[in-house]
């Protein structure tokens, strides 16, 4: 895309800095941005979670994660920073 550094090339390089690590949080916003590398960061064990579809004002870029089916989590903002938070919480 004609953003830079694109969202892609930006989680490319966090995936390869932090293995499964590196986790995404897919939120509203227009195309595919990041949707590639995605299915990559997964395969490595990283965690991909997006916003639900309805809870978007566009819903483009997290569908196109949401397609691949390796989101461990769909939920709203609100419900996805209490997930956040309670993962953190345990460890």
């Amino acid at each position: 895309g004609s953003y830079r550094p694109s969202i892609e090339e930006l989680l490319r390089k966090v995936s390869y800095a932090f293995g499964q690590r590196a986790n995404v949080i897919y939120f509203s916003g227009m195309g595919e941005d990041g949707a590639l590398i995605a299915n990559d960061m997964a395969r490595r064990g990283s965690r991909v979670w997006a916003q639900s579809a309805q809870t978007c004002a566009s819903a483009a870029m997290p569908e196109s994660v949401i397609s691949q089916r390796i989101c461990e989590r769909i939920a709203s903002p609100s419900d996805l920073a209490t997930l956040l938070k309670a993962l953190y919480q345990t460890k």
